[in-house]
């Protein structure tokens, strides 16, 4: 590479913006995933919540009603489904809430850019000398570009999903070149 190349990829900047990082295939992949998670955690929140002090008062309640005769046991299926269907309302509902939490988070995306000496992503920014190593996977809907790096110690992975077109991929070519300039060393998957 002639110096005037080298000069022209060290001022570079890259930047994936939101249209680079959203696509249908990443948005569906990501919901289902938060569905899962929302239900697993809704169930998990419902059983923590006996073990609170509310939840402890509300079960001691239950259990003295149905000892003493003021809450009936339900005698047949319909009475045992209304309660069974009353718990699936709760979890179902709570993770619904949790899903539509998941989906606002999943559709704001902050934009990443490389800078000459430091990596902005969103609000936050990592150094280049902290950057450790950068590894590009790729999937059938998406290609994920996880930046590695250390701070204080403690090296932590930053996933960014990626769409899978031609401007990603003139990026990413720009990206590789930055991170040569760099002593970056980039892993592909």
């Amino acid at each position: 590479m002639t110096e005037t190349n080298m000069k022209a990829v060290d001022d570079a900047v890259v930047d994936f913006l939101r249209e680079d990082q959203l696509s249908l295939g990443i948005v569906l992949g990501q919901f289902l995933k938060t569905i899962y998670l929302s239900v697993i955690l809704s169930c998990w929140m419902c059983l923590r919540l006996l073990g609170t002090l509310p939840g402890m008062i509300v079960t001691a309640l239950l259990i003295a009603g149905l000892v003493s005769g003021v809450i009936p046991l339900p005698a047949d299926g319909v009475g045992a489904w209304k309660v069974f269907k009353t718990l699936l309302f709760v979890i179902g509902g709570s993770a619904l809430l949790l899903s539509l939490f998941g989906l606002f988070a999943i559709l704001i995306v902050p934009p990443v850019v490389f800078e000459k000496d430091q990596v902005v992503i969103g609000s936050s920014r990592i150094a280049v000398s902290e950057i450790t190593r950068l590894k590009l996977s790729e999937s059938a809907r998406s290609r994920l570009l996880t930046i590695c790096y250390e701070q204080n110690g403690v090296i932590t992975e930053m996933p960014i999903n990626l769409v899978r077109n031609e401007a990603t991929q003139r990026k990413l070519d720009v990206l590789q070149a930055w991170c040569a300039t760099r002593e970056i060393s980039v892993e592909m998957r």
